[in-house]
């Protein structure tokens, strides 16, 4: 399987970015936002939207966008918008598979998590990994 960083290191929308880390389970959603941040720059060519950063933060999809064009602008609204928007969807699903989380109580807190992988999570594994 091709890892984030080799799928994109030598895209455009990428050139200026620092980091691309992103587990498998969630490579779709990271291929949704760079398909939409295409859409965004071809519908309004004087802005040039690209990626600053995609990482895992505190368990969760984290993508930093930062303007590509000839003048430092911000990056438009619509963007953040539709990146925001893939990156809490993301939080629904397992970064390990991509399969959709379930709810259940968990030492007495509410947590969504992948049945798969569950073990993992009660072993201790995924708390040291940062995925929970």
């Amino acid at each position: 399987m091709q890892t984030a960083h080799e799928k994109y290191v030598d895209h455009p929308l990428f050139e200026k970015c620092i980091q691309i880390s992103c587990p498998q389970g969630w490579m779709v959603f990271l291929d949704e936002a760079v398909a939409e941040i295409e859409k965004i720059n071809a519908a309004a060519p004087e802005s040039k939207t690209g990626f600053g950063q995609v990482k895992v933060k505190f368990g969760r999809l984290t993508i930093y966008l930062d303007n590509y064009g000839p003048e430092r602008n911000s990056v438009g609204r619509q963007a953040y918008d539709v990146v925001s928007k893939i990156c809490s969807t993301a939080e629904n699903f397992c970064q390990v598979c991509g399969k959709e989380k379930t709810e259940m109580v968990y030492e007495t807190r509410v947590r969504k998590i992948c049945l798969d992988h569950f073990q993992d999570f009660r072993s201790g594994w995924a708390w040291r990994n940062g995925e929970i």
